[in-house]
């Protein structure tokens, strides 16, 4: 289990143990402090404001990755970023395609 991240809380959760502090702290930065239900466990305050929040978060790092220009992952990434690739990633997607065609 890797502590301190947001998939060692996850695995925490899952295998039923009681979350370390590391993990309850990168939990709690990106969704916010848990609310206790009735029973006092407690459940993920989930909302529309920290549902936008974390979406927008996650776009934000998904278009902060550096594209690879003249390669099909470059074209890819492209892509996935909602842009018009560039002439050398285009290039590169169309060697990559003759390639698979010529197979």
């Amino acid at each position: 289990m890797t502590c301190g991240t947001l998939q060692g809380y996850r695995n925490h959760r899952a295998f039923g143990t009681t979350p370390c502090q590391p993990c309850r702290a990168v939990y709690e930065r990106l969704y916010g402090p848990d609310e206790p239900r009735a029973d006092g466990k407690p459940v993920p305050a989930f909302d529309a404001v920290k549902e936008a929040r974390v979406e927008r978060e996650k776009r934000a790092r998904r278009f902060a990755t550096k594209i690879a220009h003249g390669t099909y992952k470059g074209y890819r990434a492209h892509l996935r970023n909602h842009e018009r690739p560039c002439m050398a990633c285009k290039d590169a997607y169309a060697a990559y395609n003759l390639t698979i065609r010529t197979r």
